[in-house]
């Protein structure tokens, strides 16, 4: 039976909040990796899981190790550690930013390593997929990347080709990003007004066309405005409109 007394930890949230998949996926992760099939952190789990709580009183009835109970912090700390790093190879395929993280990671320790040739390779994988879903907050940090290979693959007159090309597409995507970013801020200014008024009497009207008239032409004329500042501006409007 769980008890719920008291506030709980964020690892008793945590693992509250997992599905049975996530779970399982967890669990078969876990049994593969702890000694014996089953370690402490293990035990845990199961414990929270059984009774919603990892008060140390409540735990203890529930179990005589008392290794396992002198070292609850440093197992709570790990076993929360395992969960995150288990949830995101588990909805890896689920998510761009996901992958893009461990394409970028894979990337960082070859370039440590130094095995630049291979991890141009991957960052190539990513910034296809950056391109894709038009992450361009990764498509920066994947040209900073690149930028650190270069005078080890290329000549100097390459080199500075390269390195040219790459500044302009960080510069491209901060672009797309400040526009982005301005949407958003109108988005959120134009939904607290609503919020407050109710909608947005005639003499307001005047105030709010004349700010959104450069967005709405920067959109027309840039190149850089991207699917998610047209789609912001698209909310714009339909705020504006349905509450005006």
């Amino acid at each position: 039976m769980k008890s719920n007394t008291g506030k709980q930890s964020a690892l008793v949230k945590l693992i509250q909040s997992l599905s049975q998949n996530e779970k399982r996926h967890f669990k078969l992760q876990a049994s593969r990796n702890a000694k014996g099939g089953k370690g402490n952190y293990v035990l845990l789990f199961d414990l929270i899981d059984k009774y919603g709580n990892d008060s140390p009183k409540i735990l203890a009835k529930h179990s005589s190790n008392a290794t396992f109970i002198r070292q609850l912090p440093s197992l709570k700390h790990y076993l929360h550690n395992m969960l995150l790093r288990d949830l995101a190879a588990f909805h890896r395929n689920s998510s761009s930013s996901l992958q893009l993280r461990d394409l970028m990671n894979q990337a960082e320790v070859l370039i440590m390593k130094g095995f630049y040739e291979e991890s141009q390779r991957i960052l190539r994988k990513a910034k296809k997929l950056a391109k894709l879903h038009e992450r361009h907050e990764f498509l920066i940090s994947i040209a900073k990347w690149e930028e650190l290979t270069v005078d080890t693959l290329l000549g100097e007159y390459e080199s500075e080709k390269t390195v040219s090309r790459l500044l302009e597409e960080k510069l491209q995507s901060f672009a797309v990003l400040k526009n982005a970013s301005q949407y958003k801020s109108l988005y959120l200014r134009l939904a607290s007004i609503t919020s407050k008024w109710g909608g947005i009497c005639q003499s307001r009207s005047g105030n709010i066309r004349i700010f959104f008239t450069p967005l709405v032409d920067r959109s027309r004329q840039s190149p850089f405005c991207g699917s998610f500042g047209i789609s912001s501006l698209h909310q714009l409007w339909a705020v504006f409109l349905c509450r005006h």
